[in-house]
């Protein structure tokens, strides 16, 4: 078993033993593709004859059967049939069927002789142009027509024998075997005389060769014989010479190279596809926190240096690098400076920054070369320098806003100064002063809307509504006494769609204040309104529509150099501007779901495009917006809220409107008097609630009453700006929403939509 095992083993062979196997195998299996060639040929032959026959028995016999089938002549058609049927032509049968799929007639061979049959039934396959393959026999189907675009009068089936196909298959296989035979022993004589000839000079020459790595010089050429393997043996004894000289040199070039991969401060480490360890330098192995004894090799780069991605607990290599190597390897993606985090047992955190590239191993495969920088003190700096950025953005913002707000209080405090003296002279009317107030007040709430929508957490509260209205309301506020000329052109009809009322019209007071500004000659500022189907995404996607508003002044212009930068925070070319307002704009517009652009030429004008999702609302929901009733009697309304000064006059208005109060500043008094007013069977009807409470947030306290009991409508009042809270209602169980500060008229409103809805 053992010297069997050996013969198999062609390592353990001569290398002239080896050579002569592989002559022995090309020789074979060239013998063995040529043989198949020619009997592939051979049958191949045969049968493209046998379709060559088709298409003239097709040709001829569609002729000819053509006028008889035309004038029913089956005498006629049955001659014409039993010519075609011919052993010697390997045509065994022939038949005529009708368009419908009925057999005719049929000729057929048996036993030397033809018969003619008419059995009148359906042919087995389908009626269609084709050529089947069958275990004994070929069968052609083909229809006959008057003209090549005519349907087909009727069909034919002619079946071919296989017989003759395979006598011959059997004649050619046998000559083939027979003549590679012959070859193959021919072959082992000339085998046989070049081993006796060149065996022992080839061997000599091979052992040299095979232990050419581990020793040096040359052997005597007096062993050898030809003079092929005497120039073998000169270019052998070059080749150890040179194999020295370069051993040199690369042990010299390994030392120079581990010398400046180990002074190079970065971590340097080359992995395999998988991220296996095949080098790596010192660096690297500081980076590693408690690295493994003994070789590093073939451990895998994840499990001795495990790393995040910033802000997020998932590991770097299983998310984001495994998933970009093969396309990074492809030159499809870039791996330069990812960023990654490292954690440490200590609670600390290291920040790396790493740059891949390609590698070709030395097995012909790729991988990748890791450099690993630590960057953890630039990064302590970047929050450093952000942190001081914050703090200038906010001391800008608080100064704009608190010399707007001071204006504000001021006149706030002239108005009541004013009421005061008023009422020392025993006047009474006092609707003037009373809206003058609220106009301030209503100026101080759009204000903080600003900020919130600055800080890109203000939702839209989004409800039916007329745009339309609402711009002519904006304008008539802004260009009232000005020598501005203001046009709104409607291109057919918009209805009432979903917004929000307040947000759109800082927008339009921003857009309209820039434009008086920008004429202060007058001018003329014209609006458009068209509602255009919006870009399908994708296709089969349901249609959905734009409201493009068009918003245009010819005024001065916007230079191209400033165009870029006109929706940044501060950026302003006025000298009392606090370059806010056309960012605002911009993301009330994007938290409505919509797009802004912009075009301008100096001296001309300006024009910006607004963009906003339009879906009719239907009649019952604009019917909502219209100006409830104050039919509240006998209601029964919770109020929760910590702030005493929100509960105490909310308390007197809704008593005033006909609501049975109740009033609580904690959720967990809010939860004791729901429950007893169930016992008592005086459930409320509605709770009015705040969000951010101790205990319990707004939100929790609803789904807990819920549980309780569900029959109720529930009223979230915050002044909170969280998108999820404000833009979810129903997610999170409120039937409608109050954002503070709110009007007389927005508190009816919403009371009605929830009890009327």
């Amino acid at each position: 078993m053992k010297n069997k095992a050996n013969f198999f083993d062609l390592s353990k062979w001569r290398f002239g033993n080896q050579l002569l196997f592989v002559f022995f195998l090309i020789f074979l299996t060239t013998g063995v593709i040529v043989n198949y060639l020619n009997y592939y040929l051979q049958v191949n032959r045969f049968q493209n004859l046998i379709y060559h026959k088709v298409k003239l028995t097709r040709e001829l016999l569609t002729s000819a059967i053509l006028t008889p089938l035309l004038n029913e002549d089956f005498d006629k058609i049955e001659r014409y049939l039993m010519n075609v049927v011919d052993t010697e032509n390997q045509v065994i049968g022939v038949k005529l069927i009708s368009s419908s799929g009925i057999i005719l007639l049929s000729a057929i061979q048996s036993n030397g002789t033809t018969k003619i049959q008419y059995p009148r039934s359906p042919f087995e396959l389908q009626l269609e142009d084709k050529y089947i393959e069958r275990e004994s026999d070929w069968l052609y189907i083909f229809p006959v027509k008057v003209t090549p675009q005519s349907p087909p009068l009727a069909w034919i089936s002619l079946s071919y024998s296989k017989e003759l196909l395979t006598t011959i298959k059997r004649e050619s296989l046998l000559t083939n075997i027979f003549t590679f035979l012959a070859a193959l022993i021919v072959n082992f004589l000339i085998i046989g005389i070049f081993s006796k000839t060149f065996q022992k000079d080839l061997n000599l020459i091979t052992d040299f060769l095979i232990n050419l790595p581990e020793r040096y010089g040359s052997f005597s050429r007096d062993v050898l014989h030809s003079q092929e393997m005497q120039t073998l043996q000169s270019i052998a004894n070059k080749l150890s010479a040179i194999l020295k000289e370069q051993r040199e040199k690369i042990y010299e070039e390994k030392n120079k190279l581990e010398t400046i991969q180990n002074v190079i401060k970065e971590g340097l480490v080359v992995v395999d596809r998988d991220l296996k360890i095949i080098h790596f330098n010192k660096a690297f192995l500081g980076l590693t926190e408690s690295p493994p004894q003994g070789d590093l090799e073939g451990v895998r780069l994840p499990d001795i240096l495990p790393l995040h991605e910033e802000d997020s607990n998932e590991c770097l290599w299983k998310g984001k690098i495994i998933s970009l190597i093969d396309k990074f390897l492809l030159g499809e993606t870039d791996l330069s400076n990812v960023e990654a985090v490292q954690r440490l047992s200590d609670g600390m955190e290291r920040y790396l920054e790493l740059s891949f590239s390609p590698y070709q191993l030395e097995t012909g495969k790729r991988g990748l070369v890791v450099l690993m920088r630590n960057v953890t003190e630039r990064k302590k700096l970047q929050k450093k320098m952000l942190i001081m950025d914050k703090l200038e953005t906010v001391n800008k913002l608080a100064g704009g806003i608190a010399h707007d707000l001071n204006n504000y209080l001021a006149s706030l405090y002239n108005y009541l100064n004013l009421l005061k003296l008023r009422l020392l002279k025993q006047e009474i009317s006092f609707e003037d002063n009373f809206n003058k107030l609220e106009s301030l007040l209503t100026k101080m709430t759009n204000l903080t809307y600003q900020l919130l929508n600055l800080s890109k957490g203000n939702a839209p509260i989004m409800k039916p509504a007329n745009i339309t209205d609402l711009i002519k309301e904006v304008a008539n506020f802004c260009f009232s006494g000005s020598p501005i000329t203001f046009s709104l052109k409607e291109e057919g009809e918009i209805r009432s769609f979903l917004f929000d009322e307040n947000q759109m019209a800082q927008v339009f007071q921003n857009l309209f204040i820039n434009s008086k500004e920008a004429m202060p000659e007058g001018g003329k500022v014209s609006v458009t309104l068209t509602v255009k189907e919006k870009p399908q995404t994708q296709e089969g996607s349901a249609k959905e529509k734009w409201v493009v508003i068009e918003v245009s002044d010819t005024g001065t212009g916007i230079p191209e150099d400033i165009m870029s930068r006109i929706f940044e925070p501060f950026f302003t070319t006025k000298k009392t501007g606090s370059g806010l307002g056309l960012t605002i704009v911009s993301q009330i517009i994007k938290n409505h779901g919509g797009e802004i652009e912009v075009h301008s030429k100096v001296g001309v004008g300006t024009t910006f495009v607004l963009k906003l999702p339009y879906k009719e609302v239907s009649s019952t929901e604009e019917m909502k917006t219209d100006t409830p009733s104050w039919n509240f009697e006998g209601l029964r309304i919770l109020i929760v809220d910590d702030e005493v000064d929100i509960i105490e006059p909310l308390k007197v208005i809704l008593s005033d409107l006909g609501f049975e109060v109740e009033a609580v500043s904690s959720p967990l008094k809010a939860m004791d008097l729901f429950r007893e007013a169930l016992e008592k069977k005086r459930p409320f009807e509605i709770v009015l609630t705040d969000y951010t409470m101790p205990d319990m947030t707004g939100d929790k306290l609803i789904k807990t009453l819920k549980k309780i009991n569900s029959e109720f409508k529930a009223i979230l009042s915050t002044g909170y700006a969280d998108i999820t809270i404000t833009s979810n209602t129903e997610e999170y169980q409120f039937d409608g929403i109050l954002k503070k500060p709110y009007k007389f008229e927005d508190l009816l409103k919403t009371l009605h939509f929830v009890i009327y809805k």
